[in-house]
């Protein structure tokens, strides 16, 4: 070896191994340790706790919005019968009250007038979510509703969105399609496929059908027999003279409400007809009228032309 070497040999001999820990500074060590893991394992648990308070919190929140969303009450028939989230009720002195959110079931056709300023009527079997008294989530069956320009209604369906533009229309909903049926003013119908606008002639309006793969517009008669079904559930008759009757029969029928003559107005002017009650279908009140009357009418090109019996 040279002297190099040998000093390393010298440095090296003369190392030796660390002493252990003695138990005592061991347990300390360990104690600290344990303590201090301790600690971060409480702050975990806070944290998580922390965040599963409030998502539930927040859940509640959204549950009480839901439930507790806008009230109001729409007129309904004293005997009609109304499912309100699976429990049967009937309308207090002519009064449904409702509260966002709520589910509503018809099995019989009923009309309900609406704070909004509209007409609804429901075809049996329909059922709808409410959210305010110009908001509905249609989830099966028909709805026929006229605003006369008075409501921005929405209604929404799987397919798409239906808005009102002040307008008549029908809304009805199968597992297949939308179909929304126009006879006044003009309605937007909004799905996947796009915006359309439908819009009515003094004969037809146009008949949207939304399905999941197209949309297809065509021409609907405004006394088409699609439209009979609301019939069943119609506002009654305040005035029971012949001319108001038959004003208000023609509007239902959705014509056009004509005098062929002079003769035959005056015959409607003034009398008043005896026997007319609320729960009468439209052309049943239209027939005791002509009969009354001594009148006869004719349905031509979307009018309701009244002209004197000439049998008679």
């Amino acid at each position: 070896m040279n002297e190099s070497e040998d000093d390393v040999v010298t440095v090296l001999s003369g190392l030796r191994p660390p002493d252990a820990p003695s138990a005592a500074v061991k347990t300390r060590a360990y104690t600290a340790l344990h303590a201090a893991w301790q600690v971060e394992r409480r702050r975990r648990r806070q944290r998580f706790a922390a965040l599963a308070a409030s998502v539930a919190v927040m859940a509640l929140v959204a549950g009480l919005q839901l439930r507790s969303g806008e009230s109001f009450c729409i007129g309904a028939g004293a005997d009609d019968v109304v499912w309100v989230n699976g429990e049967r009720r009937q309308p207090a002195q002519g009064s449904l009250c409702l509260t966002g959110g709520d589910l509503v079931s018809v099995d019989t056709t009923q009309r309900f007038e609406i704070p909004a300023g509209y007409d609804l009527r429901l075809r049996g079997g329909t059922s709808l979510r409410w959210h305010t008294p110009a908001a509905f989530d249609l989830q099966a069956g028909a709805a026929f509703v006229a605003t006369h320009g008075t409501a921005a209604l929405r209604i929404g369906t799987p397919f798409g969105e239906v808005r009102d533009i002040g307008t008549v229309f029908m809304t009805e909903l199968s597992e297949s399609a939308l179909a929304v049926s126009l006879r006044e003013g003009s309605v937007s119908v909004a799905s996947a496929h796009g915006r359309h606008i439908a819009t009515a002639s003094r004969l037809a309006g146009e008949r949207v059908v939304v399905s999941r793969d197209r949309v297809v517009a065509e021409a609907l008669p405004k006394a088409a027999p699609a439209w009979d079904w609301i019939y069943a559930a119609h506002p009654g008759y305040t005035d029971h003279h012949a001319r108001a009757l038959l004003a208000t029969v023609a509007g239902e029928l959705g014509l056009e409400l004509v005098y062929a003559s002079a003769d035959a107005r005056q015959l409607a002017m003034d009398q008043e007809v005896v026997g007319i009650r609320d729960d009468m279908a439209p052309r049943d009140v239209l027939a005791t009228v002509l009969q009354v009357c001594d009148l006869a009418a004719r349905e031509v090109d979307g009018t309701l032309r009244v002209d004197r019996d000439a049998e008679r």
